[in-house]
């Protein structure tokens, strides 16, 4: 995407001031963007609770970044382990693409900051204080689901060396993170209409002690083993 597109979309209309409308209407469009099928829409009561959720924790976002986190994450240019809704448009679905868009946005920071002068710059690079406070955030959460953590506090936390693993505890960790992965295809396989051929290749890929494993099977084992080793630190 061209910085000037990227500059439109952040300077567009924030969603702490966009009526429970706007955002809906915004929101029914990312739901045919991404393949949900109109009976699987949320409910009205879903609807009120989704909108508190994002004007809670993305109103400061625009209306048009909410459209362009889904636009990035089915063209493929987040770094997210699983895209598809599976019939059901959840809190964690949403945090899920927002925080690999929050990653994303990141990056592409670093190119705006190249191309346009600062003065015309709508958002500014982390500095290293910015990503000491949100690893301190994070440790003050009273609860954390370890998939709602984003993947860049591992490479934060690694580059200041909080984290610091030794041979045995990546084996366990590794080990872990291929069990969390064996259960969450196991419960998609048992939903009515689940993906049960995904399962079935994982477990063929287990059985030879993964000598076969694909390069998206792998990706999406290491995400995990990154997230849990995060999830560690946090909860000391």
């Amino acid at each position: 995407m061209q910085t000037d597109g990227i500059i439109k979309i952040l300077k567009s209309k924030k969603i702490i001031d966009c009526t429970p409308k706007e955002i809906i209407e915004k929101l029914s469009i990312i739901y045919m963007m991404i393949g949900l099928r109109p009976q699987h829409f949320p409910t009205q009561i879903e609807d009120q609770m989704l909108l508190t959720f994002i004007k809670k924790h993305f109103g400061h976002k625009s209306i048009d970044e909410l459209y362009l986190a889904f636009e990035l994450a089915i063209t493929g240019e987040l770094e997210i382990d699983d895209v598809k809704v599976y019939d059901q448009f959840t809190l964690e679905y949403l945090m899920r693409i927002m925080n690999g868009y929050k990653r994303w946005l990141i990056i592409k920071s670093r190119e705006i900051v190249d191309n346009i002068k600062p003065k015309e710059l709508p958002i500014s690079p982390l500095t290293e204080q910015d990503k000491l406070q949100e690893i301190e955030e994070w440790r003050k959460k009273d609860s954390i689901n370890y998939k709602l953590i984003p993947l860049y506090l591992y490479d934060w936390m690694f580059d200041y060396d909080y984290i610091n693993l030794n041979d045995e505890d990546k084996i366990k960790l590794y080990s872990r993170a291929i069990k969390l992965r064996e259960n969450e295809l196991r419960n998609e396989a048992e939903m009515f209409g689940g993906d049960k051929t995904t399962y079935r290749n994982f477990m063929k890929m287990k059985e030879s002690n993964f000598e076969n494993i694909t390069e998206d099977e792998e990706r999406i084992i290491n995400t995990i083993f990154k997230k849990i080793s995060v999830f560690e630190f946090l909860k000391k």
